[in-house]
């Protein structure tokens, strides 16, 4: 519990979020979620997974974690949070981790958002229709390749992103 976030709150977003280890023994691994409230209409949702398991990939998460909520929370563009990460985590040796980043804006009624290496995000809209969130992709982090756009979506009220690791 120490090590998962407390999910903040934006007018206008309804945020749920389910942690469930593979391993009963160690309680956690290197999949990890984050939220960050960046003002009164917009929220950065993170997800990602580091390669690995055990209390090496539980350091990992949290230094990894720390880096990309420091960025956003900072203001810095989604694709310059992702390149700007994996520098760093191309600095530590056999590390590997995937991530998704996100912004929900109820402001404007979009969501912006870049993987890396990281399963796409799902789009759910209030017909009930789904979309799978293709672009602003980049490789998993660890492997430079600049930067690349982020993609962008509708997102009217009543809309679900949902995101999830393969672990």
């Amino acid at each position: 519990r120490l090590v998962l976030p407390r999910r903040p709150s934006v007018d206008g977003v309804l945020m749920a979020a389910r942690y469930s280890p593979a391993s009963a023994a160690v309680g956690m691994g290197g999949d990890w979620y984050d939220a960050v409230a960046l003002d009164d209409d917009r929220i950065c949702v993170v997800l990602g997974d580091v390669s690995g398991h055990g209390l090496g990939a539980i350091a990992e998460m949290t230094q990894i974690r720390a880096v990309v909520r420091t960025l956003a929370s900072g203001g810095v563009a989604l694709p310059e949070v992702v390149a700007r990460t994996s520098a760093q985590v191309g600095q530590e040796d056999g590390v590997y981790a995937t991530l998704l980043v996100a912004t929900v804006d109820t402001a404007t009624g979009t969501v912006g958002y870049v993987t890396a290496g990281h399963p796409p995000p799902l789009l759910r809209r209030p017909d009930g229709t789904v979309e799978v969130l293709r672009h602003g992709r980049h490789p998993v982090l660890g492997v430079d390749a600049g930067i690349r756009p982020a993609g962008c979506a509708a997102f009217p009220p009543g809309s679900t992103l949902v995101g999830y690791t393969d672990g």
